[in-house]
């Protein structure tokens, strides 16, 4: 089984796919640099702003947290029901002019 990357590690790489400096990426969360390059490092990671994270990195929380995207196989298959249901919907409404 694969082993999940340290967010530490997530982080940086991330950041710098992002193609931020740590001092950029400080600065656009709003916290200090010394921070921000603990948090890197592996050290003080207690409460870190993830949702201004991931706005930053334009990545949802659960990639930054977990390293992999949310499964959207349950979402698409709501849309489809969803999508088949209005269909019925207007052929009702057809049928009734």
């Amino acid at each position: 089984m694969k082993q999940l990357e340290p967010i530490y590690e997530r982080l940086e790489r991330l950041r710098k796919q992002a193609g931020l400096s740590a001092a950029e990426m400080a600065r656009l969360i709003d916290v200090p640099e010394s921070t921000y390059r603990e948090w890197e490092n592996g050290r003080g990671m207690k409460l870190p702003p993830f949702q201004k994270i991931s706005e930053v990195l334009s990545i949802s929380v659960t990639e930054l947290i977990i390293g992999q995207t949310p499964e959207l196989d349950s979402v698409v298959r709501e849309l489809e029901s969803i999508e088949k249901n209005i269909r019925v919907l207007k052929a009702k409404l057809s049928s009734r002019i």
